[in-house]
C-alpha cells in the first residue's frame, strides 16, 4: 500500500487569485485521487491546502465546502503550512465542525515503510520569513499578490504567474544582500534547515513542500512541489521504503521525475 504526499494547493475562492481552480486542475486532481485509490494508497497533504492569507476563511469555506466534503473521505492526514495554519495548536474540540478538520494534524506526520522512518512536514519550519505564528514577509507578499491577481489576473503580460514574478523581485534583493554579507543563500539554508530537523527527529527521510519546487536531495529530502502552478506533482513512497518524485501530467498520467533540489 503506497503513500502519496502532495502539498500547496492554495485553494482560495474560485476567483482570479485561485490558481488551483484554473485550467481544469480540479478535474485532474480528482482523477489523481481516483488513481491513488486504485493503487490502494494513502494520501497526505503536507500543508497549504488553503490560502487564508489570500482569502477569508468564510469565502474559502463557502466556495470549497463540497470539495472538502469529498476530500475528507480521501485523505489520511493534513498538516498545516504557513498559509493554512490559523488553527495550529488548538485542541480537537476547538476546530471548526467539518470532517476535513478531523484530518488536521498539529505536528509532523510519520509513516514507516521498509524499516525507514519518514516524516512529513510543510517546510516553512525552516524558512525564517514564514515560520512565525504572526504575519511575516511570506504572508504579507501573499496578501499583496492576491490583490494584484484580482486586479490584473493570475499572470502578467509576459505570461509569468504574478505571485512568482513578485517574489522573484524580492528574492533578487535577498540574494544580493546575502551575497554582499557572505551569507548562505535561501535554497541552501532551507535544505540544511530541513535536514537538521530530520536529524533531530531521528528520521531516515523527510517529505515537505512550501517552496513549490519538486525534487530530491540525496535520498533524504523530497519536495512534493505544488498543485497551483504549471506542474502538478507529488511524492510516492513504496512499501519497501523507496521514495520518488512524480508529476501528474495534464493527460492525467503519472510520470516519474529525476530532479535535484540543489
Amino acid at each position: 500500500m503506497p503513500d502519496f504526499v502532495i502539498s500547496d494547493l492554495h485553494t482560495c475562492d474560485r476567483g482570479r487569485r485561485d490558481s488551483f481552480h484554473l485550467g481544469g486542475r480540479e478535474k485532474r486532481f480528482w482523477k489523481f485521487a481516483d488513481y491513488v485509490q486504485a493503487e490502494q494508497g494513502q494520501l497526505y497533504i503536507a500543508g497549504d491546502l488553503a490560502d487564508w492569507w489570500q482569502v477569508s476563511y468564510r469565502n474559502w469555506f463557502l466556495n470549497y465546502r463540497g470539495f472538502m466534503d469529498q476530500l475528507a473521505r480521501r485523505i489520511a492526514g493534513w498538516i498545516p503550512g504557513n498559509h493554512d495554519g490559523m488553527f495550529l495548536g488548538l485542541a480537537r474540540d476547538e476546530l471548526p465542525d467539518h470532517p476535513i478538520f478531523g484530518k488536521y494534524r498539529c505536528g509532523p506526520m510519520e509513516i514507516e515503510r521498509g524499516g525507514r522512518k519518514i516524516l512529513i512536514y510543510h517546510g516553512s519550519e525552516a524558512d525564517p520569513y514564514c515560520s512565525s505564528g504572526n504575519p511575516g514577509v511570506g504572508e504579507l507578499t501573499a496578501i499583496i499578490t492576491g490583490w494584484l491577481e484580482d486586479r490584473y489576473g493570475p499572470r502578467d503580460r509576459w505570461g509569468r504567474w504574478v505571485e512568482d514574478a513578485f517574489l522573484a523581485g524580492l528574492e533578487g534583493l535577498v540574494w544580493l544582500h546575502r551575497h554582499l554579507h557572505r551569507k548562505k543563500q535561501r535554497r541552501q539554508e532551507q535544505i540544511e534547515g530541513m535536514d537538521g530537523l530530520r536529524e533531530v527527529d531521528g528520521a531516515d527521510a523527510m517529505i515537505y513542500g512550501h517552496t513549490h519546487e519538486l525534487g530530491s536531495f540525496e535520498d533524504r529530502l523530497f519536495n512534493s512541489g505544488c498543485w497551483h502552478r504549471d506542474r502538478d506533482s507529488y511524492v510516492r513512497v513504496e512499501n519497501d521504503g523507496h521514495i520518488g518524485v512524480w508529476e501528474w501530467t495534464k493527460d492525467c498520467c503519472p510520470m516519474q521525475i529525476e530532479q535535484a533540489l540543489i
